[in-house]
C-alpha cells in the first residue's frame, strides 16, 4: 500500500469530546518532545530584503531567504534588520517577534520588506495653474500645480532618471487668464537614493497673452 494512503477509523467516545493534537502520515518525521518546526518566510526574495536572526534554545542563525527549521527547542524569536544595497534601503514590516514551539503545530512567521523611496520636490515657475507630465519618472506622473501652490512633492523609488516635463502647457495665470507656457530647460538628471530628498526646478515662460 502507498505510504501516504489516508487512514480512517471510527473511535467510540460516547458523549465526550475528542481533541486531535496531531495528524501524521507514514514517513513523517517524529519530532522529540519540547521541539517544533519553524518556517521563516522572507518577502520579497533577494535582491530585496533579508537580514534576520533566528534564535531558539541552543540555536542561532542569520538568514536572508525563506528557511524552514525542522527541529528547534523551547521557544523561538527573530530579529529583522534593514538591508542596504547600493542606493536602496529595504525596511522590514516588523523588527522582532517570538513564540512557543510545539511538536504538534508547526509555526510560520513572515517578514515583509518594503523598498524605501526618495522624496522629490518639484517647483514650477512662474506660478500658473495647469498640468505637467514628468516623463522619465516611473509611470510618467502628471502633477497639478496652481498659482497658490506651484510645488508638488513626489515619492520616487531609487534609480537614475532624466525628467522631461511637458514642453508646452496651457495654464491659468495669476490673473485667471488662460496663457500658453513653454518649458525653457532640457532634461533634468536625477539620481535618487532611498530616503534622499531632492529638488527639481522647472522654469517656464509665457509665450502668449490671454487665449
Amino acid at each position: 500500500t502507498s505510504a501516504r494512503r489516508a487512514f480512517t477509523a471510527r473511535i467510540p467516545i460516547g458523549g465526550g469530546n475528542l481533541v486531535v493534537r496531531q495528524v501524521r502520515t507514514c514517513g513523517d518525521t517524529v519530532l522529540p518532545p519540547g521541539s517544533g518546526a519553524l518556517t521563516v518566510v522572507i518577502l520579497p526574495p533577494p535582491p530585496g530584503g533579508g537580514d534576520v536572526d533566528v534564535i531558539a534554545r541552543g540555536f542561532s542563525q542569520t538568514i536572508s531567504t525563506t528557511t524552514q527549521f525542522r527541529s528547534l527547542e523551547g521557544s523561538w524569536s527573530i530579529t529583522a534588520r534593514e538591508v542596504t544595497r547600493g542606493r536602496e534601503i529595504w525596511t522590514p514590516n516588523l523588527t522582532t517577534a517570538q513564540g512557543q514551539l510545539y511538536s504538534f503545530a508547526p509555526s510560520t512567521i513572515t517578514v515583509t520588506y518594503t523598498l524605501a523611496r526618495g522624496t522629490v520636490n518639484v517647483n514650477v515657475s512662474p506660478s500658473f495653474s495647469g498640468q505637467i507630465q514628468l516623463g522619465g519618472l516611473p509611470g510618467n506622473p502628471v502633477i497639478n500645480v496652481t498659482t497658490s501652490n506651484p510645488s508638488v512633492q513626489l515619492d520616487v523609488p531609487p534609480g537614475t532618471y532624466t525628467i522631461s516635463p511637458t514642453p508646452v502647457v496651457n495654464g491659468d495665470s495669476l490673473y485667471s487668464c488662460l496663457t500658453r507656457y513653454q518649458y525653457t530647460g532640457g532634461g533634468v538628471p536625477l539620481d535618487v537614493y532611498s530616503r534622499g530628498v531632492y529638488t527639481v526646478d522647472l522654469q517656464y515662460r509665457p509665450t502668449s497673452g490671454c487665449l
